[in-house]
């Protein structure tokens, strides 16, 4: 499917590049949108960049005699050209009526676009993954989902029936669904239902996936640090506690950022890699840091 240079792929990008305009989670839902961030950095570990949902990315264009050619090539042929060829720009002087590409014009709009695909190829990939991961819990009744209504207030049930169709993934697009038309191929807008995942469920999925994440969580750290710790460093002690460290089972550097990230999600402000992996360096032991730690026993 072709789309992101067309209007999908704007709707696509101006959704996921801003989480503040993001429903809200409640006590029991969390928003599609997070739910996929969450699922995609537990199976991704340090893979996923958080940049997967917005990531450009179309089929190469087909070779200039392919039969299988169509005027949307042609078009998005034309506009690369435009854009990134000084010869073809000279004679697109009405750009109400561009010229059809050359040969050669078309071998360097191909070539773009080649390169375009092989760079973007792998983050789409592994987005595609997560929401077809999720597609299948979704059906399955293994995560049951949920709508609201635009504005806030109640979540109600989604049937898992609303998920067994050819069109679902376009739900991805925006995290929303038509009320009216379920199965609709064009993405909702604002005028959609948000979709959330419900929250129980969903921790223990990413428990399995991260059996690391399956720890209770202690919420008495205020008393027990005071409140004049910031909130990065009631974080880490809150985590540490969660993951009960200890010089004897600590898990590997990159496995801990990796965790924190998930942990941390889409609160604002957002961490970087490079905050991410400060943290981590500073909840582990200096032997761990010296590599003379124990490993984390398995299971």
């Amino acid at each position: 499917m072709s789309e992101s240079w067309g209007a999908w792929g704007r709707l696509r990008d101006l959704f996921w590049s801003n989480p503040a305009s993001w429903p809200v989670n409640s006590t029991d839902h969390v928003f599609l949108a997070r739910a996929v961030h969450r699922v995609g950095r537990a199976i991704y570990s340090n893979q996923w960049t958080g940049q997967e949902p917005a990531i450009p990315w179309d089929w190469p264009l087909p070779s200039y005699d392919d039969p299988s050619m169509t005027m949307e090539h042609i078009q998005r042929a034309q506009w690369i050209l435009l854009l990134n060829h000084e010869g073809y720009r000279n004679r697109a002087t009405n750009p109400a009526l561009m010229p059809v590409p050359t040969a050669n014009e078309w071998a360097e709009a191909k070539r773009i676009t080649d390169g375009q695909h092989d760079a973007n190829w792998p983050a789409y990939a592994r987005f595609a993954m997560v929401t077809y991961e999720l597609t299948q819990l979704f059906e399955a009744g293994r995560l049951p989902t949920g709508v609201r209504e635009p504005d806030g207030g109640e979540v109600s049930s989604l049937h898992r029936s609303y998920w067994n169709g050819e069109s679902v993934v376009t739900r991805f697009v925006t995290c929303r669904i038509h009320p009216a038309r379920p199965f609709d191929w064009t993405p909702a807008g604002q005028d959609g239902l948000p979709l959330f995942v419900e929250r129980a469920p969903l921790e223990k999925y990413l428990a399995l996936l991260m059996p690391a994440l399956a720890a209770p969580v202690r919420t008495d750290l205020g008393t027990q640090v005071g409140e004049h710790a910031s909130e990065y460093l009631r974080f880490m002690i809150e985590q540490s506690i969660r993951l009960k460290l200890s010089p004897q089972s600590e898990p590997k550097h990159s496995e801990l950022v990796a965790i924190l990230g998930a942990e941390w999600g889409a609160r604002e402000p957002s961490l970087s890699s490079r905050l991410l992996k400060a943290m981590a360096t500073l909840m582990r032991s200096p032997e761990a840091q010296e590599g003379r730690a124990r490993r984390r026993p398995k299971g």
